[in-house]
């Protein structure tokens, strides 16, 4: 199995850039939304279970509203999202070149870089967005959050019909549900 997973890394190191990425960023949150769920039914549900499996889910969850695990949760999944564009932008590059011999000019390549900083500024609206809601965050980042992010936070609030939900959905992907 390790030669196996050894040889896709080496003929296809893009693809496992992109896959380790999304792995990074999904299972932080899976055992996240698996501890809450497991403490929302063992504390609201009446959910009686083993008094060893009641007191590590109170474990989890207090270890879970600690800064440092927190920041460690949130570093694992923003390595997780710098992997997966990294593997993404390096994937385009190599078709672009493969594709078309010719040397692109500035144009080209400004465009590019436009379209990726435009690209990471979308995608880096969730994860400020946990960041925000997950860590004791001073009045200054959330002022600098809503001035920085202030046309995706208008469109969430007036933006047109499929857009405000598809927003809030990825502004609290990374969040408790029951807040």
């Amino acid at each position: 199995m390790f030669g196996v997973c050894k040889r896709i890394a080496r003929n296809y190191p893009n693809a496992t850039l992109v896959v380790l990425g999304f792995a990074f960023i999904v299972v932080p949150e899976l055992h996240s939304n698996a501890v809450l769920r497991a403490y929302h039914e063992l504390h609201y549900q009446n959910w009686s279970p083993h008094p060893l499996v009641a007191r590590t889910i109170d474990w989890w969850w207090w270890a879970e509203h600690q800064t440092l695990f927190m920041l460690l949760a949130i570093s694992v999944t923003a390595a997780g999202a710098i992997m997966a564009l990294v593997g993404t932008l390096r994937w385009l590059v190599q078709w672009v070149r493969r594709t078309n011999r010719k040397k692109h000019g500035v144009i080209f390549w400004t465009t590019v870089s436009l379209g990726g900083v435009s690209l990471a500024y979308l995608v880096s609206f969730g994860p400020a967005s946990w960041l925000l809601v997950r860590c004791p965050s001073p009045d200054w980042a959330v002022r600098g959050h809503h001035q920085i992010y202030a046309p995706m936070i208008w469109t969430m609030k007036n933006g047109p019909s499929p857009l405000p939900k598809i927003l809030t959905w990825y502004t609290t992907v990374g969040t408790d549900p029951l807040i």
